[in-house]
């Protein structure tokens, strides 16, 4: 004779899904993003001019041939755009289970028209944060964090001499951050509020008291021993696993968040395309982004660090 209960009468499972979580994705929030393209762009660019010619001092009755003239140079830098795709397949089998199960009251609530299009639209801000920060070889799209924007008449590249570990002292740190910004400001020619980008540990770092008898942090010594305004963040991109084969070890960023000087091109935001359904009623739709990366119009604005840990 059977039980008057199976054990799967006495399970209980909450509504709500228990979701793994992922890092935040905060590209857009870091740095400035250019939306002003048209959708159809294939390429997109921007031309640099410049000013030639001097002035000189001439004794009077000076010949008019000895005059100087001034002029005007431009040049034009295009990098071209690409897409970021990833697709949604909806099986008519799973849309049936799924609703059976909700009408059932088995199991958690799980609205699958809302939920995959939400992890179609991570993957592909996952992909924008990495076009940013590293590029992608392949396609020749350069990233902040590669060798095209550092060198000579470019952004300037160092490495720490002190391990952001615990060991460098808060007088080490500053110096560390003083030299960045000093040499992204380029004698004032970048004014503005720095953004300084780091791996967590070394921001967690920051956190510290700044000494056995102030409740002040290493953080708040920072802020009021830096010129002008500087903002910290962290960002996973900066650590040693995900910031390229040009940095060794943990790195830090300091740059200018003004458009005219770095920005994340937005050619055409994330859109769903027209499903496409067969005869079975699977629905299969891609999801896209149009981008050209980062536009760094003056890479000498940008000062790297390698070599935290």
């Amino acid at each position: 004779m059977s039980a008057l209960l199976f054990k799967e009468d006495l399970l209980f499972i909450e509504q709500e899904v228990t979701r793994v979580l992922r890092e935040e994705l905060k590209t857009r929030a870091v740095f400035p993003v250019d939306t002003n393209f048209n959708p159809a762009a294939r390429e997109i660019g921007y031309d640099i001019f410049d000013i030639t010619g001097s002035a000189k001092i001439m004794a009077l009755g000076g010949n008019a041939k000895d005059i100087p003239f001034v002029g005007e140079e431009k040049e034009r830098k295009t990098q071209a755009v690409y897409n970021i795709v990833t697709g949604i397949r909806y099986e008519e089998d799973e849309i049936e289970a799924v609703q059976g199960a909700r009408a059932m009251g088995k199991g958690s609530s799980f609205n699958l028209d809302a939920e995959r299009p939400a992890t179609a639209r991570r993957f592909i801000s996952e992909k924008e944060t990495q076009v940013a920060f590293t590029g992608d070889a392949p396609h020749g799209i350069p990233g902040i964090l590669d060798t095209s924007f550092y060198g000579a008449s470019k952004g300037t590249k160092s490495t720490a001499v002190v391990k952001w570990d615990g060991t460098a002292t808060p007088a080490q740190i500053l110096a560390d951050i003083r030299k960045l910004i000093k040499s992204s400001s380029k004698n004032g020619l970048f004014p503005g509020p720095k953004t300084v980008l780091l791996p967590f540990d070394q921001w967690f770092e920051l956190s510290q008291p700044f000494n056995d008898g102030t409740e002040s942090t290493i953080l708040d010594w920072l802020q009021r021993s830096l010129p002008g305004q500087v903002n910290f963040e962290f960002f996973n991109m900066m650590e040693d696993a995900n910031n390229g084969a040009f940095n060794t070890g943990n790195a830090m960023l300091v740059f200018t968040p003004r458009v005219d000087l770095v920005k994340l091109t937005v050619v055409q935001d994330i859109r769903m395309l027209t499903p496409v359904t067969d005869i079975l009623e699977n629905q299969e739709l891609a999801i896209k982004e149009k981008t050209g990366g980062m536009v760094i119009k003056h890479p000498s604005s940008l000062s790297l660090m390698d070599g935290l840990t």
